[in-house]
Parts: C-alpha cells; structure tokens; sequence
C-alpha cells in the first residue's frame, strides 16, 4: 500500500534513521570536527542585566498593559512569538543546542486543535488540552531520542523530525 502524502518525508525518515544508526553519518572516517557548533555563553553581567528584578518588572507591566495598548490580536502574536522566543533561548543561548524542531510541537498542538474544534465540534478548553497533551507527549518521546545527540546531529536530527511532522501534517 502506497500512501502519497507520506512519500515526501521518506527522506527525512532515512536521514533520521542514519543519524541515529551512524552518528558520524555513512561516511565516518571523515573528520568534521571543524564544523562544529561553537557558542558563547551569555556572560555574568549580561545574565545580571537581563534577569535583574526591575527589568523582569518592567517586561511583566509590559504584557500585562500590552492588549490594551495594541490590538488585541497583535499582542497575542506578541506574546506567543515572545514564549517561542524564551525556548529557543533556553536551548540555544543558555544550552548550546540549536533546534530546528521546536516549532513542531507548537504547530502540532494548533492542528490538533484546529481539527478538534472545526470537524468534530469540541469545545475550546478541551480542544486546547488535547494539543498540548498531544504535543507534550510526542516531544517526551522524541526528546528521549534526541537528549543523547550533541552538535549538528542534534540539530539534524531536530530538522529532521520537524520536515516529517510538515509533509504529514500539509499532505
């Protein structure tokens, strides 16, 4: 049985299973350690700044008056780009990983969602715990894949899994 939708995410199938398999990819004599990721980490007095206590104050005024001072729908865009924002942060600046599959899960739980609600009618409270249920426990059984993975594989493996989750999802 041949499924067409799915024929777009066989080769991020089969790059997921080599990396996976082979780390070093199918060609491991090679040395690629000079293209590894290199970060900074975020210095002392950068990190003194950003998480003092009145600039966590002045943020928190800020989204708290935010809705009353922009159009509503422009500052949930807001908010929900600044939380993306927060956990690329957490992975990348402060955990040296560089995901490309985080907006998976977020997309993920907004079909889900989005097809709860439209086609079967949910309500909207139960529709939205049943995405991000869906999408905490499909990144809890990827991340148990992927802690391992360090440098590009990390962040091919990531690329990867959100190719996958995109040609199943759109076809």
């Amino acid at each position: 049985i041949f499924y067409a939708p799915a024929a777009s995410a066989v080769i991020y199938i089969l790059m997921l299973v080599v990396l996976l398999i082979r780390p070093g990819g199918i060609f491991q004599g090679i040395d690629i350690s000079h293209f590894a990721l290199h970060y900074t980490p975020m210095t002392e007095r950068a990190r003194r700044v950003f998480l003092s206590r009145p600039t966590a104050l002045i943020a928190l005024a800020a989204a708290l008056l935010l809705p009353w001072l922009v159009y509503p729908v422009l500052a949930t865009d807001i908010i929900l780009w600044g939380l993306f924002a927060v956990g690329f942060d957490l992975l990348f600046a402060i955990g040296g990983l560089l995901s490309f599959g985080q907006a998976a899960y977020w997309g993920m739980s907004a079909y889900v969602t989005g097809i709860l609600m439209v086609k079967f009618g949910a309500p909207m409270f139960l529709s939205l715990l049943a995405g991000v249920a869906l999408s905490t426990i499909v990144s809890l059984l990827f991340g148990f894949i992927v802690a391992r993975k360090k440098g590009i594989y990390f962040s091919m493996i990531t690329f990867a899994f959100a190719s996958i989750v995109y040609f199943v999802v759109n076809q």
